[in-house]
Formats: C-alpha cells, structure tokens, sequence
C-alpha cells in the first residue's frame, strides 16, 4: 500500500527515502530498500541531508535500547520519521539508564508512530524525549513498566522548542509515585499539545516551568 503522511508519499518524496530495520538490515547496508535496510536510526539519520526532504521508514516490529544521554538524536533539520505497524508492533525504543535521553535537536523534525518503553527494571528515568528544535512534531506512545518502575517525565523541552506539536499517549499506573508530569514545557513558546494520560502524576499532566504563551 501507499503510506501518506503530511503530504509525504512513500517512493514520492521531494528527497531520499531510507529504511531501518532491526531484524533485517546492517550497518554496511545502503538503507535505500527494505532489504538493504539500515539496522539503526542513527545509522540512516547519517545519510540524510538538511532540509531537502528526507524521510527515514522505521519497520514493523523495529527495536532499539537508549542507554545513555544523547544515546539518539535527531539532528537533521526537517527530517521525518515514521514508524510502521500497530499497537505493539509500532517501532519501541526502550530507555534503560536514568539519564537516558532521545534528542530531539535540529529544527522542523516530524516523527510518527513509535512507542517509549520504561526498561522492566529502571525507576526515575529523568527525561525520555527532549526537544529543542524548533516547529518540531513527535506522535508517540510511552510504556511505564510498572508501577514502581517509571519515568519522571517522558517529554522535556527546551527554551527553543518553539511551535511544537506534540501527541503523546501515556500510559502508567495509577499507583506509581515517581512520575512528576508527563510533559515538561520549559519556556517554548507555543505549541500544541493531545495528551492522553494514565498514571499518576504528582505535579501535573503537563509542568509549565516558564510561560507558554
């Protein structure tokens, strides 16, 4: 089938169209079909070019580990991501250090359809996904992985993630205690925000930490 998304059609791009897959594909591959997919986002974020265009297709069933600060980030300008597959066999990034973080740093980035998942035994991961691009948009849905095993917050943005739009779905547990918000907003601007929530959250569903104008 033909996928669009915002006017990007599969095979009809203004730009190059690469493909990720961690089952299937490889480091050495080109990332330019499903069967000589990239294994990694970075690896095909490697490939793009700012602004011309470049659309990065995450396979159905992709799964990568976020174990560090900046253990992915996308800092190509107007990029986008989109995630193939339902329910659970969306693309999952799984965060599995406290300080664990996916960045989200070049302006006018798009990414559709992934999951974050809490690692099954990590408690207060910090900050999952922390934007700082501007006119950025990130449709997601995070897993806590049980109610002693939480995020603090699962979006964080900076002063410069001005004109966000942000769908996120979260779903917790009504008896945890460590999650504080779900999103943090720190002096952007403007933006958009569809949340649903399931959790507990012991500051608010969305902490304005300055003015959101």
């Amino acid at each position: 089938g033909t996928l669009t998304i915002n006017g990007a059609v599969n095979g009809l791009t203004p730009g190059h169209t690469y493909y990720v897959d961690s089952a299937d594909g490889a480091s050495g591959n080109d990332g330019l079909s499903w069967s000589t997919a990239k294994a990694t986002l970075t690896q095909a974020l490697a490939l793009c070019a700012a602004n011309e265009g470049d659309v990065v297709y995450l396979a159905e069933g992709h799964v990568e580990t976020v174990s560090a600060a900046g253990g992915i980030n996308v800092n190509v300008a107007g990029v986008m991501i989109i995630g193939m597959g339902t329910g659970s066999t969306r693309p999952a990034f799984t965060f599995t250090a406290a300080a664990a973080t996916f960045l989200i740093t070049a302006n006018d980035v798009s990414i559709y359809n992934i999951l974050g998942l809490e690692g099954a035994a990590l408690n207060s991961l910090a900050s999952a996904f922390v934007i700082s691009g501007a006119d950025c948009r990130l449709d997601m849905e995070w897993h806590d992985a049980d109610a002693t095993h939480e995020a603090v917050l699962a979006v964080l943005t900076t002063a410069t993630a001005d004109r966000l739009t942000l769908n996120l779905r979260y779903e917790g547990f009504a008896a945890g205690a460590v999650n504080v918000a779900a999103v943090r907003l720190v002096g952007c601007d403007s933006g958009t925000l569809n949340i649903h929530f399931y959790c507990h959250a012991t500051t608010a569903v969305v902490q304005l930490s300055t003015t959101l104008s």
